[in-house]
């Protein structure tokens, strides 16, 4: 229910009534209403305003308006919480290989590892040549007395035969003749006595191969000289002593414990 508010104003025998609309309303200007059945020619009373009646009825919702300009942007809030982790993605393509780095310092050595399981057996290999027999030589002989140095180098000779494979040595002449051609290997010993001079030497076709030396010390002791030789067949070694003329006093001695010996044996065949 609508309420206006009447104004009256006495105005020359004539009224206006003057209403105001409610508010949000435009005035409007009516004739004076002939309540008495007369008009213009009676004086008008002025309408007193009466008591403030009961609030009326809620009207009706109006019509909703058409959406009005947007605003100005308003400020920037606060910064929210951290958001939980996404879902990771597909992972990317493959990059290309870098350059190789630099080489690292060598680690410590690590413990050893369990022994492997034992490998498969290997494929058979092809047949070898057949083997080829070669005869052998090698010996073995002593003296059982001391042989003394002359005027006039000695040649060593022997009266006890230990080995003599293939008979190559002749032990009464104390030379050796080479029936297998190949390298051998030869080394004489010898006691040396207090106060006596030792020198031999070993021989190789009249050439010296190795010596056997010690000056007339006060001591006593086993001396021994060893070398190989690359010989051919017929080629001669053997044991020679030093004369007087350039050491006095030279013993090579022996006794049957053997002390002096003289042993040889081939190495292997170059034929």
């Amino acid at each position: 229910m609508k309420m206006y508010i009447a104004v009256v104003f006495i105005l020359t025998g004539s009224a206006s009534v003057w209403s105001l609309s409610p508010p949000g309303g435009s005035p409007t200007s009516e004739p004076c209403v002939d309540c008495c059945g007369k008009q213009n020619d009676m004086p008008l009373i002025g309408i007193l305003r009466g008591e403030k009646g009961d609030a009326g009825a809620p009207g009706e919702n109006g019509t909703m308006g058409s959406q009005g300009p947007m605003g100005p942007p308003g400020r920037n809030g606060a910064k929210g919480d951290k958001g939980d982790s996404g879902i990771m993605g597909i992972p990317g393509s493959r990059g290309e290989a870098g350059l190789p780095g630099m080489t690292g310092s060598k680690g410590e050595l690590g413990i050893r590892g369990m022994k492997g399981h034992k490998g498969a057996p290997g494929v058979k290999g092809e047949k070898g040549e057949p083997y080829t027999y070669y005869e052998w030589s090698a010996f073995s002989v002593a003296r059982s007395s001391a042989i003394f140095g002359g005027s006039e180098y000695k040649t060593v000779t022997y009266d006890v035969t230990i080995l003599n494979v293939g008979d190559d040595l002749n032990e009464s002449t104390g030379v050796f003749t080479c029936q297998i051609a190949g390298v051998y290997f030869f080394m004489f010993t010898t006691l040396k006595d207090k106060n006596k001079n030792v020198a031999a030497f070993i021989m190789f076709n009249d050439a010296t191969s190795g010596r056997l030396f010690s000056d007339a010390g006060n001591w006593e002791g086993l001396i021994s000289q060893s070398v190989h030789l690359n010989l051919s067949v017929g080629d001669r070694v053997w044991v020679r002593v030093d004369k007087h003329s350039e050491y006095q006093n030279v013993v090579l001695d022996s006794s049957i414990k053997r002390h002096t010996i003289f042993n040889g044996h081939l190495v292997f065949p170059t034929a």
